[in-house]
């Protein structure tokens, strides 16, 4: 125990130096830099309606929800945070260098906003964000493209309508046995560009590969239902300005703001009907009538966190049916724009790429900003980058651009080069000892008591953990929610607030 708590103190300590040797690459010092707010050990009097474990997405909505309620008294809330700063999987990056905010973590909302309880906050906190049309802002790169940049509308005819248009009601119609989604395509004897299309579709966004990835627990996520609509939409300033503004209060909570204590790395959680008490690894104790859990999926099964009484089973195996899988970006600034202005995505569905499939150019709109490229990488693209250096990962990039813009090429050359480097950012996110991983998926053959497709909703529920609440992203269930994504994330949040919010008022009823 004391060997773990050791290490878990130097990360905290070190945590700038973490994110800059194994996590971040040429990151602006600012964005390592730890909170400059005092962080305040709880005393004996200090008793919580609910500790927030996890200050990301989630845990910001459900603190949120708990300390600003519209009505209801106000509850006491504590978030603790592990790591220097909000956001947990979103991260976004202000760097002089490429002109605006970068994210390095979540980038665009893939659902119409007014639709989800996001976008009242979006709304009502006054930020501003941006429609990208999929279909007529997108390039997809196919085999026998030859650099003549059809946008994917005209690409589309060279796939048979039948298949383009029974794939994703197939794949959701699916009634079983399981099976990996690779035995699923096979059996369908796509097109090679057809293939290629439904093998982005599989992997492009859950970061678990064809081999990995369960047809039951793919069908249950409804995915088509997040990489099939016609928008996506873009935080103008970046997704850190939403999350800095739901930590304020609003209306009769104005000039109010979120109790956050940074570097908080949970290390013990104690639950019972009566309350909950939280351990750190610093030997700060933690007293609340109910906690949340937003802690990632590779966080919990790690074991990082020493649950007494041990998680029961039904958890345990909801548990086992969820994986994390890994994500990275590159984000790479050129000297001058060399594919198609206007162009927000580029996918690549053809079998020669080195690297990634999945681009996106953060400022299409901007024809001064718009030099700069973010470079995705999921599941086996992530692992194959995890031991590469980032001369490497660069230089290959560039060859497979040169393949499909020859007429930029060498596209290496074009790259802004300052002090004999290229001007560049790669974070890999299961390099985060605070994440271990960037989106959870439903892995194949790992079934036991929860059938797959029911594991999100039973890791969801607090019946069998008396006080002990859940959210996260890999919790995100319900008509139209989606796990691995931030409308999912913060529809959870909101979620289990009001749970919590309905426990403390039949359990702790005010006098």
């Amino acid at each position: 125990m004391n060997s773990r708590r050791d290490f878990l103190k130097k990360a905290i300590a070190g945590s700038a130096g973490l994110m800059a040797q194994e996590a971040f690459s040429k990151v602006p010092d600012s964005a390592a830099q730890l909170a400059n707010q005092p962080q305040l050990p709880p005393t004996k009097e200090d008793l919580f309606d609910c500790i927030v474990i996890g200050g990301g997405m989630s845990g910001i909505s459900a603190a949120k929800d708990l300390a600003f309620p519209a009505f209801e008294k106000r509850h006491k809330v504590v978030v603790l945070e592990a790591s220097n700063r909000i956001g947990g999987r979103i991260f976004t990056v202000n760097d002089n260098r490429f002109g605006g905010p970068i994210e390095m973590g979540g980038t665009f909302l893939h659902v119409e906003p007014e639709t989800f309880p996001i976008g009242n906050d979006i709304k009502d906190y006054g930020i501003k964000i941006k429609k990208i049309p999929r279909i007529f802002s997108g390039l997809l790169y196919y085999d026998g493209w030859e650099d003549d940049l059809k946008k994917e509308y005209q690409m589309l005819f060279q796939w048979k309508w039948t298949e383009m248009l029974t794939f994703a009601r197939d794949i959701d119609s699916f009634e079983g046995p399981d099976m990996s989604a690779r035995e699923w395509l096979n059996r369908k004897n796509y097109a090679p560009l057809g293939r290629g299309m439904v093998d982005l579709y599989f992997t492009g966004h859950p970061p678990g590969t064809l081999d990995q990835l369960s047809m039951k627990g793919f069908r249950a996520d409804k995915y088509s239902e997040v990489e099939l609509g016609w928008n996506e939409y873009q935080f103008v300033n970046g997704y850190n300005q939403f999350l800095n503004k739901m930590t304020q209060g609003r209306e009769r909570h104005s000039g109010r703001k979120l109790d956050i204590r940074f570097g908080q790395v949970v290390e013990k959680i104690k639950y019972s009907l009566g309350g909950v008490e939280v351990t750190t690894t610093d030997g700060n104790v933690y007293k609340a009538k109910t906690a949340i859990i937003t802690a990632s999926v590779g966080v919990i099964k790690s074991g990082a966190i020493t649950f007494d009484p041990p998680l029961p089973l039904e958890k345990m195996d909801a548990l086992s049916c969820l994986e994390m899988g890994d994500e990275a970006k590159m984000v790479l600034k050129f000297k001058k724009r060399f594919w198609p202005k206007n162009t927000a995505f580029l996918n690549r569905v053809d079998s020669k790429h080195e690297m990634c499939r999945t681009f996106a150019a953060p400022f299409p709109d901007d024809d001064e900003k718009n030099v700069v490229m973010s470079c995705l990488f999921a599941g086996e693209e992530a692992d194959k980058i995890k031991d590469m250096s980032d001369i490497e990962i660069i230089k290959a990039l560039c060859r497979d651009f040169d393949k499909m813009f020859p007429h930029a090429a060498p596209v290496y050359n074009l790259l802004e080069v300052k002090n004999d480097e290229p001007t560049y950012m790669r974070y890999q996110w299961s390099q985060n000892p605070f994440t271990r991983g960037a989106d959870s998926y439903l892995k194949l053959g790992t079934e036991k008591s929860v059938p797959i497709e029911k594991a999100r909703r039973k890791l969801s529920l607090p019946q069998t953990t008396p006080g002990l609440f859940w959210g996260g992203e890999a919790t995100a269930t319900g008509e139209g929610i989606h796990p691995g994504c931030t409308h999912g994330a913060h529809f959870s949040g909101a979620r289990v607030a009001a749970e919590v919010s309905q426990h403390l008022r039949l359990k702790f009823p005010q006098k």
